[in-house]
């Protein structure tokens, strides 16, 4: 469950979740940082059982907070010591049958990995996502406005004029948004550069969701100079990827490989081809 709180005047982000049928991981992070704790659920039944005898704790009650919705109350102490290595505890409260139930995480700083599996990577993806969103829904509306137009010329007579809209521009709508911080650059250059947009799609394992509407699995293709593509794929125009036929692909995000991320950022990175 994730959930975007303000602790001690900073903003955070708190995610539960199941690493595995056992166990759970609780993350904390803000735009710079991440702590982390991974333990068995039943050993931190057992820490709220001696936190508080009287409450009689188990899975259930787990699954249907922490893992159901938002704390009513969480609160942050952080410990002494070098900022790397000293503990931050994380507690959150909930209500069952109005009785309190608390849940104490005793959390560590976490690796740049770290930080970018859980940060870095699902930011850039539904950056991507935005961006894809955004450029099929456009290619609707000026197929909607041409199929109107078409109507119109056939004779069609719109009875409701209220219900009548301008034809779409996409111009004075991109207008109607405010940059934030150069973000409409970078949507801007995703649009537009089609290799940039390939690199960073293979970097984040980001499978393309244009490529469910024709039924095909998209699997990004790599910018590096010896990497081939497979003979018998086509290469999309929109995004440069491979483009398989006959293979459904749900449109959602490919799991990341097994493989370890770079602790700097690097906008040339890729992943290289099994085998290499």
């Amino acid at each position: 469950m994730l959930d975007f709180v303000c602790l001690n005047d900073s903003f955070f982000g708190v995610d539960f979740s199941r690493p595995d049928d056992t166990s759970i991981r609780c993350i904390l992070f803000d735009m710079n940082s991440i702590w982390v704790e991974q333990m068995p659920i039943t050993a931190l039944i057992e820490r709220e059982h001696k936190r508080n005898p009287i409450i009689s704790c188990s899975e259930e009650i787990v699954d249907s907070t922490l893992f159901a919705k938002p704390a009513t109350l969480y609160t942050l102490e952080r410990g002494n010591g070098a900022e790397r290595d000293r503990p931050v505890k994380l507690a959150a409260k909930y209500y069952v049958d109005g009785m309190p139930v608390t849940f104490g995480f005793e959390l560590r700083f976490g690796t740049p990995h770290q930080l970018s599996e859980h940060v870095t990577i699902p930011l850039w993806r539904a950056v991507l996502l935005l961006e894809a969103q955004n450029h099929s829904l456009k290619q609707m509306l000026a197929s909607k406005d041409a199929e109107l137009e078409q109507y119109r010329i056939e004779g069609a007579i719109l009875k409701r004029t209220t219900l009548q809209t301008p034809v779409f521009n996409e111009e004075l709508f991109e207008k109607q948004f405010v940059d934030q911080g150069g973000a409409g650059k970078i949507m801007g250059l995703l649009a537009r550069d089609q290799r940039q947009r390939t690199d960073l799609m293979r970097a984040v394992s980001f499978v393309d969701p244009a490529s469910s509407v024709t039924g095909t699995e998209t699997t990004t293709t790599s910018a590096q100079p010896g990497v081939a593509c497979s003979s018998g794929n086509n290469i999309s125009p929109r995004t440069g990827a491979i483009k398989r036929k006959n293979k459904r692909w749900h449109p959602s995000f490919s799991k990341p490989r097994n493989r370890s991320l770079p602790s700097t950022p690097n906008p040339s990175f890729w992943w290289p081809e099994d085998g290499d």
